[in-house]
């Protein structure tokens, strides 16, 4: 008992004389800076949410083809100031990508086997998912769109196999917009 009194009476002393008190102010290191900008433009009401129909596709075409024909979506963009400086959009897409082949957009359970999503830009460019990718510039103030495209693709197995499934299908995709 008098040694535990004893361990008890050196821990106080200790505390007491600082020893375990707050820990000594250290001088600033981490320092902040950066510059408030209006946004270049504000996405127009609507335009958040979109639906894209591939409406029926071809098993034929497929399997001739390897893909469909691209769709369009179109982001449309309100209030655009091409004077604040940074006039060129970018976009950044995410979604649950394909094991299969990378940067396509994996269809949702329950759709169809052997069917991924490729997105694209209006020179047939892949544009992959989770990379910032150019969709043009801000020319003009005001009301402007921008364009990204999107295919079905088989995938190579599918296709050897003859194995593409029928049926509805369904997939998720994010966007980000930037200006740079």
């Amino acid at each position: 008992m008098k040694r535990l009194l004893n361990s008890y009476l050196c821990l106080c002393c200790a505390w007491l004389a600082g020893g375990f008190g707050a820990p000594a102010a250290a001088a600033d290191n981490v320092f902040f800076s950066g510059q408030l900008m209006d946004q270049t433009c504000t996405l127009e009401p609507g335009s958040e949410t979109r639906t894209l129909d591939f409406e029926d596709v071809s098993q034929q075409e497929l399997y001739r083809e390897g893909r469909t024909a691209s769709k369009a979506v179109v982001l449309n963009l309100l209030d655009c100031d091409s004077s604040a400086g940074r006039t060129e959009v970018k976009v950044t897409l995410g979604g649950h990508e394909s094991q299969q082949i990378q940067g396509f957009l994996e269809l949702d359970s329950g759709s169809p086997q052997g069917l991924v999503i490729g997105l694209e830009d209006a020179a047939a460019q892949p544009l992959p998912l989770g990379r910032a990718h150019s969709l043009g510039r801000i020319s003009q103030d005001g009301k402007q769109s921008v364009t990204f495209l999107a295919y079905l693709k088989a995938l190579p197995n599918a296709l050897r196999e003859h194995s593409i499934g029928k049926g509805p299908l369904a997939a998720s995709l994010t966007f980000t917009l930037s200006y740079e």
